[in-house]
């Protein structure tokens, strides 16, 4: 469990136009977001076949994410990009693993598939 601040350029209270199409914005609302993290690993063993499976999962509680809208300034209309604390983010990775030793140790075959799942 740990948490982390927004950066000062991310709190600050000013808008810099980054191009003709966009401007960003500092939001001085924003909050420090705590999170949690979580692993597990089980291995099994035996003369011919190795299996193991790994799995994390973490959790953002109102993570500070960039989010882009629409506004008109001087009648043209313009994306401005902003940094805002939003609900959650849950991310999940699972990694199960097999190994496969053929001629006495000296041929081995190795399948690890890795998934990732994010909610955001």
């Amino acid at each position: 469990m740990s948490g982390y601040q927004p950066s000062l350029s991310q709190l600050s209270n000013i808008t810099q136009q980054i191009d003709k199409y966009q401007m960003r914005r500092g939001n001085p609302n924003l909050k420090s977001v705590m999170y949690v993290s979580n692993e597990m690993e089980l291995s099994w063993q035996s003369k011919h076949v190795n299996l193991n499976l790994w799995a994390n999962y973490s959790y953002d509680h109102k993570p500070i994410m960039e989010e882009t809208f629409e506004e008109i300034i001087d009648g043209s209309p313009y994306a401005i990009r902003m940094y805002d604390n939003q609900r959650g983010y849950h991310k999940l990775n699972v990694s199960p693993s097999v190994q496969v030793k053929l001629l006495d140790n000296k041929l081995m075959f190795n399948v690890t598939p890795f998934v990732k799942y994010m909610v955001s």
